[in-house]
């Protein structure tokens, strides 16, 4: 599925991932490609994703997925290197 995170500095994370690991407000949620649309509220945590991609630090917002594409807005958003 295609993945993207953003941030108010822009974009800090554009590609593909077959699985993403997302800290809903309520607990860790898991997202595969072909996923019900939906839209829910972040909390802080770590988004990982399956593949080369990096692991990104978020601390609150939103991500909402549909038609095989995951988008998150984060409030604050660092990569973990």
């Amino acid at each position: 599925m295609k993945v993207e995170v953003l941030h108010p500095a822009g974009v800090l994370f554009s590609g593909e991932s077959a699985s993403v690991s997302l800290p809903a407000i309520d607990g860790l949620m898991g997202i595969l490609d072909g996923h019900a649309p939906m839209v829910v509220a972040l909390g802080n945590g770590k988004i990982e994703m399956e593949g080369a991609a990096p692991d990104i630090d978020i601390e609150g917002g939103f991500a909402q997925v549909e038609n095989s594409h995951l988008i998150v807005l984060a409030e604050k958003a660092s990569s973990v290197t």
